[in-house]
């Protein structure tokens, strides 16, 4: 195979397993809420969160999309843009998640 077919399987598999995970959490709340840790478990608020991270998860997979198109013409180009902008997306994750999680599920008692 060529490295051109090479990096697109990477990034469809990737972008794949991304859209799976995050439709998981957002399509079945009720069984993912069972693995939130602690105090989370308990809270009626957990299918909200399950939620929220769904959606979350599924945009990760969207820059690895793009980068399988870019690299129909620049291999090796599209899988770095798409791997910048996929820590790009958890760093502002876990910066809104550090920021509003407590305000928003952890004092609901």
């Amino acid at each position: 195979m060529t490295a051109q077919i090479e990096l697109l399987i990477v990034e469809l598999v990737i972008a794949v397993i991304f859209f799976a995970v995050g439709f998981f959490f957002y399509d079945i709340k009720k069984i993912v809420k069972t693995f939130l840790p602690g105090e989370m478990n308990e809270m009626e608020e957990g299918t909200e969160v399950c939620e929220n991270y769904g959606k979350r998860i599924m945009c990760w997979g969207i820059p690895f999309l793009a980068g399988a198109v870019i690299d129909q013409f620049r291999p090796g180009i599209g899988l770095l843009i798409a791997v910048v902008a996929f820590i790009a997306l958890v760093i502002l994750s876990t910066i809104d998640m550090l920021g509003t999680m407590e305000k928003r599920y952890m004092n609901r008692r």
